[in-house]
């Protein structure tokens, strides 16, 4: 047999003298005569049980009866009389019981029997839900302790450690191991495979026939440990393949009696599970019976396997048809209907699953689906036949929330739990999509298993989660997994802890979800697949049928719960294929979950829940237009290959269409809204322009980049539409306001007035950082910057424990007991002998005896410092939490350069009215809430990678385009940031040679040049950085000088004064054509009342203050709220997104505009000389009697030179003083100055009149 194994592929199991041994150890210990028949029987159960194929098994079995000369009947071996059968079964012990011992559970129990029988450790193998830890539990009596094993798992969780026990010390606790050992009680240890060798071999002792156990840790002597009887080990594990699973070592499992547990059901043992699930159940009039119902469940699950099963890496497995039978008996008296009872078992153990659950190969879902149905329908009619009905798809769901039976949803009643059930604002039941996944989770939540929920970014996962348990009042513990979390942060950890006698010591603090195990919470797991095999690993005994969660460091196992009020497990998880460090899960822990694959949401769906959140403020239409826009954007990026592929790939969902509504409703603008949220994160200008003609063939309005402009006061600032309060007046950043980040900046203060989170988008050195910090100090709030890298990990985003030490100085407190006990020389001398703190205490606390009561209390004062002055931990918050709590800033640069799952640990503190557990430092019953003015910004070059697709949809993603917003392709940027000092013309004229010669310095150039610049005359600076395309000779030729540039002022304490001289200087130097008036009046309607009051118009523009003067007195006579603001806000657009509203009274300002805009009418029809041959001057002839009437061009002509010195006389004081309206007053301005100018023309040879008749008809008009 040797031969023939060693020729085999199983060449691991041959036998060796341990199992030599152990066979002899089993006939020594039987007492059956036939002593042949016994041999050839134990060597079957030794050898033949843990082949993992018939051919292996077939082959034992017939090497066996070669050379013992006895038949060996399986049958025989496992039935239920069989005399290896332990006694207690044999004589129906689980008679009452949920166990149906099918051929394979008969099978396992007699080869665990007997293997315990002779104190063998036993080893079983097989796929999950098999029933090893069933069989483990059913020979134990009721007596088992278990553990589970993952890659963490250390020695000291088996054999026990030092723990810390409240007052400072620690004491030995036993593990697991060692307290079954001593209370002779069974130990299962599950998935054994997955600890490290070097941890299980320490239990190598422990397997061995001796069982004995040293322990060398729990004190200073060690102490050996034999196990009492009763203690029997058994092991399980899944076979190696599977994701995260491995072989035990040949070592390892040579020391173990190791039987493999076949997974195969046949469909006479499937039947006979399903009855016995059945067996409380009655059936009522009319009803199928158990067995056709039965036999029913056991044809489609032969018929699904057999045409599917090649597809799905999980196969139906027993936890699958127990789950649909129990789901069966739940719903069927509510129901009414077997065949909608049946269709709900199938649909949520196997239906739902399709497309959650891992594959081998792609399928199309929707088909298999209705191929199920058809064949579940086919079935039914065939075996059910008075009891069919046909099921389908279509059935309607209905939703109560008001019952007092419970929230009901159709078929199915979820118990209220313990709050006043509520209901989320941005969430709806009526959304069809998010209805069928209420009614699917509440199809689940039937049996007592946990639920699985996975669907793309967006399609509602966790907000049906929390929605639910809101709607039912459960309190809900939400947790983000990562690859960073440890089963710490969810059970909970020894923390460090301060005793009132002010020394260190550690003491246990539940985690969330052991917190969440106790109070009867419902536990939502975000992201379950970033999270380590570990963490799986650990869950698992909380999932399965034990529900129980051992912790080792307490060596206390807690019951999940049971009834109405037990905790319920939900876990979320986007696809494998999005990336983001996402891994599969492994099948073994998939199983144990009630699967459910969230669809999409659907157009129908967003408008729906759009139409909920937003109908008072937005039409049907435009709602129906915003999700046909987003609708189209989804279908031109998967039909076009080109859009949006750089920078691809872009989720554009529910959430998008959210923050439109939202940002529109409060900007009173969609277009403004919909480039924000949609252009803005695209990469290319053509992506962009596209993306707006989306916009534009829906809505039919312009869609055009905003131009943004700044005003800023003590206590408010002002970027383009967007107003936002002041913290603090003070500013350091000591930074330029650069012309080509002010649209950035507008876009950034609409994340920050909206709370949204940002992600900026740029190549290195484009200004990502700068900007947010310009903004920062802009407000006058606190900004903290985080840089991430390859190594951060997630205490480094939210703290960590550190060291500290209460420091006294040791030689002050001598010196001043000394000066105390001056009285007392012996006592003085003594504690200035001490050399430490402990010897000096304890003399201080001597000498507190002996003295009088006043220097007693001082002395004693000196010893509670000293037993201050001592080292321990204490929680210090990252700069992230701190600005999280206190409402600061956070700037987290590259975030692309750590891992996704680090960032998304982040993820429920992220969202909108989120939380953050921090189970890091112990606090699991408290989440924290975001202070209200706490912004986060994310920023990444591109070069580096990407972050997760889930991160990207929850931020409001810009890209910096260094055409539109890089600093290095604008002159007067340039200058700012290569030479911030007041620079020579020279500099200016250079700067502006180079790039009107089509020569584009990189940033990282320029800032090589900035620092050239010190001592270097320029023509050599641009040889030096290797500028190449000019002609340095021409640099000071007068075209290079052409033009002026005027850069921003620097963001310091000045800013409310440099800003106003800066806009004085833009109206001065715009209107070099001449028109200097124009200037002044777009000065004094864009001016501040601070600086008209202080003088600067009049040093600004000289020549026209006079006739200005009259509108300043005006001014200065009103009080405003804030003297540093603009004069009128609408002169710089409409502010959309105000702090608060303000009285619609513009009368003042509308006032001054127009009679501003008279005196600059009046000015320019002043300045009009009338032309030869105009009407005018025929007019003028006319009135001198120089000409007769007849050779007037036209009769009329004769009045326009008297109507012209009319309205001279008219203009400008008398005019604002008509009983019009104000926009009738302007227009018609307007016309007066177009008809005076016309009037003035020389008239064409060929239309005369024309023009001066056109214009004469629009005055006419007004």
């Amino acid at each position: 047999m040797s031969w023939r194994r060693w020729s085999s592929r199983a060449r691991d199991g041959l036998m060796t003298l341990r199992d030599v041994f152990r066979w002899a150890k089993r006939l020594a210990l039987s007492d059956q005569t036939d002593w042949q028949q016994c041999l050839a029987d134990q060597g079957f159960f030794l050898l033949a049980a843990r082949c993992r194929n018939v051919v292996d098994e077939s082959l034992v079995k017939a090497t066996l009866e070669k050379h013992l000369k006895r038949t060996i009947s399986a049958e025989r071996l496992f039935a239920m009389d069989s005399v290896y059968m332990p006694s207690n079964i044999r004589n129906g012990d689980l008679t009452d019981c949920d166990i149906e011992l099918t051929s394979t559970m008969r099978r396992m129990i007699v080869l665990c029997a007997q293997a315990w029988r002779c104190n063998e450790p036993v080893l079983m193998v097989g796929d999950t839900g098999c029933g090893k830890t069933t069989v483990a539990d059913i020979i134990a009596k009721g007596k088992l302790l278990s553990v589970n094993c993952h890659e963490r798992t250390e020695t000291s969780d088996f054999l026990g450690s030092l723990r810390p026990i409240g007052d400072g010390t620690f004491r030995w606790v036993d593990g697991i191991v060692v307290e079954a050992m001593k209370e002779g009680r069974p130990l299962l240890i599950d998935e054994i495979s997955l600890a490290a060798d070097s941890v299980l071999e320490r239990l190598n002792p422990l397997l061995e026939p001796s069982r004995l156990l040293l322990l060398t840790d729990a004190g200073t002597v060690a102490e050996q440990v034999e196990a009492k009887d009763g203690f029997n080990i058994v092991a399980t594990m899944n076979p190696g393949g599977d994701y995260g699973k491995k072989e035990l070592s040949k070592a390892l499992r040579n020391r173990f009696t190791e039987f493999w547990c076949p997974s195969e059901l046949n469909a006479d043992d499937m039947k006979s599970i399903i009855l016995r699930r059945m067996r409380y159940w009655t059936p009522r009039e009319k009803m199928p019976s158990k067995e056709c119902i039965a036999t029913c469940l056991v044809q489609f699950v032969t018929w699904f396997s057999s045409n599917y099963s090649h597809i799905f890496r999980c196969r139906i497995s027993i936890r699958d048809v127990v789950a649909a039978t129990e789901l069966f008996v739940s719903c069927v008296d509510r129901a009414g209907s077997v065949s909608r009872a049946f269709y709900h078992a199938i649909s949520a153990t196997i239906l739902d699953a399709l497309g959650a659950v891992p594959t081998r190969m792609s399928f199309d879902r929707l088909a298999l689906v209705d191929d199920s149905i058809r064949e579940l329908n086919a079935i039914m009619r065939r075996e059910l036949q008075l009891g069919f009905e046909e099921v389908g798809e279509s059935f309607s769901v209905t939703i109560h929330g008001s019952s007092d039976e419970g929230f009901i949803v159709s078929d199915f009643v979820i118990p209220f739990g313990p709050l006043r059930p509520s209901m989320p604002a941005t969430f709806t039941f009526e959304a069809p999509t998010c209805k069928r996944n209420v009614y699917r989770l509440a199809r689940a939540l039937s049996i007592n298993k946990p639920i699985l929920m996975e669907g793309a970014p967006g399609c509602g996962k966790s907000s049906t989660v929390v929605a639910l348990a809101a709607a039912t009042g459960h309190p809900l513990t939400r947790l983000n997994l990562s690859d960073q979390t440890d089963l710490s942060d969810l059970f909970g950890s020894d923390v460090p802890i301060v005793l009132e006698d002010g020394s260190a010591s550690f003491a246990w603090k539940d985690g969330p979800v052991l917190n969440a195990i106790k109070n009867g919470h419902w536990i939502l797991l975000d992201e379950m697949n970033l999270a380590s095999q570990s963490v799986l690993e650990g869950l698992n005994a909380c999932l399965d049928h034990r529900r129980q969660l051992f912790i080792a460091e307490l060596n206390r196992t807690f019951e999940v719960g049971a009834g109405s009020g037990r905790s319920r497990f939900f876990a979320c998880q986007n696809p494998r294929k999005q990336g983001g460090n996402r891994r599969a899960l492994p099948k073994s822990f998939v199983n144990r979950f009630t699967s459910i694959y969230a669809e999409d949401l659907t157009a129908d769906d967003e408008r729906i829940i759009i139409g909920k959140c937003f109908s008072r403020d937005l039409d049907e239409d435009v709602i129906a237009q915003m999700v046909a826009v987003k609708e189209t954007i989804v279908h031109e990026i998967s039909t076009d290959g080109h859009f949006a592929s750089d920078g691809a790939p872009f989720e554009f969902n529910l959430r998008d269409l959210l923050r439109w509504a939202e940002l529109t409703v409060k900007s009173k603008d969609i277009a403004y809204a919909f480039d924000l949220i949609f252009v803005r994160r695209l990469r290319t200008p053509e992506d962009r322009r596209k993306m707006r003609n989306i916009f534009v063939e829906k809505f039919g309005l312009q869609c055009l980049p905003s131009i943004a402009s700044i005003s800023i006061s003590r206590s408010r600032i002002r970027i383009g539409k967007v107003e936002l309060s002041r913290m603090d007046s003070h500013m350091s950043s000591q930074r330029y306001l650069l012309s080509s980040q002010l649209t950035l900046l507008e876009h950034l203060a609409i994340c920050v007035h909206m709370n949204w989170l940002t992600l900026l988008v740029g190549k290195t050195n484009i200004g990502k950082a700068s900007i947010v910090q310009i903004l920062a100090d802009l407000t006058g709030t606190k900004l903290y910057t985080m840089r991430l890298t390859s190594e951060t990990d997630a205490l480094e985003l939210l703290g960590s424990f550190e060291q500290v030490t209460d420091y006294v100085d040791l030689a002050k407190v001598k010196n001043g007991c000394a000066r105390l006990l001056s009285n007392h020389k012996g006592l003085r001398d003594a504690v200035l002998k001490c050399e430490d703190s402990l010897a000096l205490r304890l003399s201080l606390q001597s000498a507190a005896y002996l003295v009088d009561g006043e220097t007693a209390t001082h002395l004693n004062g000196y010893v509670e410092a000293l037993y201050r002055n001592t080292m321990r931990f204490e929680w210090v918050n990252s700069n992230f939490l701190d600005a999280y709590a206190n409402g600061y800033w956070i700037l987290v640069e590259n975030v692309n350069c750590c891992s996704a799952a680090v960032l998304d640990r982040l993820n429920t503190c992220l969202e909108s009215n989120g939380t953050l557990i921090l189970s890091e430092r112990g606090d699991s019953e408290q989440s924290i809430s975001a202070h209200p003015n706490f912004r986060v910004f994310f920023t990444m070059d591109p070069a580096n990678g990407s972050i997760s697709r889930a991160m990207r949809n929850r931020s409001i993603e810009l890209f910096i385009s260094p055409e539109e917003n890089g600093w290095y392709h604008r002159a007067s940027d340039i200058l700012s940031i290569v030479s911030p000092e007041q620079s020579d013309e020279h500099l200016m004229k250079a700067f502006r040679f180079v790039l009107d010669a089509g020569v584009h310095l990189t940033p990282e150039q320029l800032l090589q040049l900035k620092v050239l610049l010190q001592g270097m005359p320029l023509e050599q600076v641009l040889k030096a950085v290797n500028v190449k395309g000019v002609n340095y000779m021409e640099v000071d030729s007068e075209s290079a000088g052409s033009g002026s540039l005027l850069r921003y002022p620097l963001v310091s304490d000045g800013l409310l004064t440099t800003l106003d001289d800066w806009k004085c200087a833009v109206w001065k130097m715009v209107c070099t054509d001449g028109d200097l008036l124009l200037g002044a009046v777009w000065c004094l309607l864009s001016a501040t009342p601070h600086r008209i009051i202080s003088g600067k118009l009049r040093s600004t523009f000289p020549s026209d203050y006079v006739l200005l003067s009259g509108l300043m007195d005006i001014i200065q006579s009103n009080r405003f709220d804030d003297e540093f603001l603009p004069f009128d806000e609408r002169f710089e657009g409409p502010l959309a997104l105000r702090l608060a509203d303000r009285i619609a009274d513009f009368s003042l300002e509308d006032k001054i505009i127009l009679r501003a805009f008279n005196i600059w009418i009046w000015a320019q029809m002043k300045a009009i000389k009338s032309e030869d041959g105009s009407a005018a001057c025929f007019s003028t002839a006319f009135l001198k009697k120089e000409i007769l009437i007849d050779e007037l061009p036209s009769e009329c002509v004769r009045y326009v030179s008297g109507f012209i010195d009319e309205l001279l006389h008219l203009f400008p004081n008398s005019y604002c003083n008509l009983p019009c309206s104000f926009n009738l007053l302007i227009e018609s301005a307007w016309n007066v100055l177009l008809f005076v100018r016309t009037a003035c023309e020389k008239l064409h040879n060929r239309t005369g009149c024309a023009s001066m008749h056109i214009a004469w008809q629009r005055l006419s008009g007004t």
